[in-house]
């Protein structure tokens, strides 16, 4: 017989059920990992529409002690452990084949330390550093060229955010930031043409306003 299918966000039956043991973010070799608990029970608290879970949360006892979400074929997407209900330690993104992407060391919620980004063998491309969520934000695509490019302090977005064409020489689109908030001229170039744009703190003005 087959099993009733769970709907949309409903919670699993019984509050001390968790759906899985198996951790496979601790037995992905020398890549990094979460430091979620060994001793801790997942329990789901989210489903899509076909009951497959999204996201999930552990905990001992009454404390939630990681978050994580969910791939399509139940490979995990992303996962971070608390600390007094915030992110700690390593945050782990990862390819839908189970290969580490991205990798953020996390103290107080800011990034802090090296972050590492990897393809989906997991082959190291790019390491950024930042100092308690200051340090410029750097992606690059599958073959190692810089794509992205966010300038960040205090874990808001101040300064230049670029966008990089594939020669990695050039940017299709450009804009800034202050203190988390677009702030002056944004330039992007679509089929030739320069679209240029104004921002005041987050507010777009005319030319003539800026």
């Amino acid at each position: 017989m087959a099993r009733a299918r769970k709907k949309a966000g409903e919670l699993p039956r019984e509050s001390r059920r968790f759906a899985m043991d198996d951790r496979r973010w601790w037995d992905a070799g020398n890549q990094p990992r979460p430091r979620i608990p060994l001793g801790s029970k997942e329990f789901v608290t989210r489903f899509d529409a076909n009951g497959q879970k999204v996201e999930s949360e552990y905990r001992q006892g009454d404390d939630v002690v990681g978050r994580a979400s969910w791939y399509e074929n139940g490979k995990p997407c992303s996962v971070v452990a608390l600390r007094d209900g915030e992110p700690f330690g390593p945050q782990v993104d990862f390819h839908e084949n189970g290969f580490v992407s991205y990798v953020e060391p996390l103290v107080g919620g800011l990034v802090h330390g090296l972050t590492k980004q990897f393809d989906d063998r997991g082959r190291l491309l790019l390491v950024n550093r930042f100092v308690r969520g200051t340090g410029v934000d750097l992606w690059c695509d599958d073959s190692g060229a810089l794509a992205e490019e966010r300038h960040l302090v205090d874990g808001m977005l101040h300064g230049p955010e670029r966008w990089w064409n594939p020669d990695g020489k050039s940017v299709f689109r450009e804009t800034g930031f202050r203190r988390g908030l677009r702030h002056g001229v944004s330039r992007e170039w679509e089929a030739r043409r320069l679209v240029v744009s104004f921002f005041i703190d987050g507010k777009r003005v005319s030319r003539k306003g800026y």
